[in-house]
């Protein structure tokens, strides 16, 4: 599930408007898929992935980026729960909330791969 999404920001990034060389003509899959969180997140990711493409840097940093991209917005989203929360229960619910998202494994591992469902 991740690699199909990494391929796609890939395609979108580094192939942009030549569809014919995406690589999702080759394998596309078994369940149709959609792009538009590929596209979403190579729009969110591009600056810096240009910025690392002026420099000359290998394809791996630009991974790295859009996973840093995603994984930043993961974040910006959890805090941004943590103070609706905060603001509606009461502060330590909040600090509940944010704790009890902290300690768990799975957001943290999910934080920054883009399958399917971010």
């Amino acid at each position: 599930e991740e690699s199909f999404n990494l391929q796609a920001v890939h395609d979108l990034l580094f192939h942009r408007t030549d569809i014919a060389q995406y690589d999702h003509h080759a394998f596309p899959g078994v369940v149709p898929r959609t792009f538009v969180g590929a596209l979403l997140l190579a729009a969110a990711s591009a600056p810096a992935v240009l910025a690392l493409q002026l420099a000359e840097a290998p394809k791996l940093y630009a991974q790295v980026a859009v996973r840093v991209t995603l994984g930043l917005a993961s974040a910006a989203a959890t805090a941004r729960v943590h103070r609706a929360v905060a603001r509606r229960f009461g502060r330590q619910s909040g600090l509940a909330f944010l704790t009890l998202s902290l300690v768990q494994f799975h957001p943290l591992f999910y934080g920054s791969p883009p399958p399917p469902h971010t």
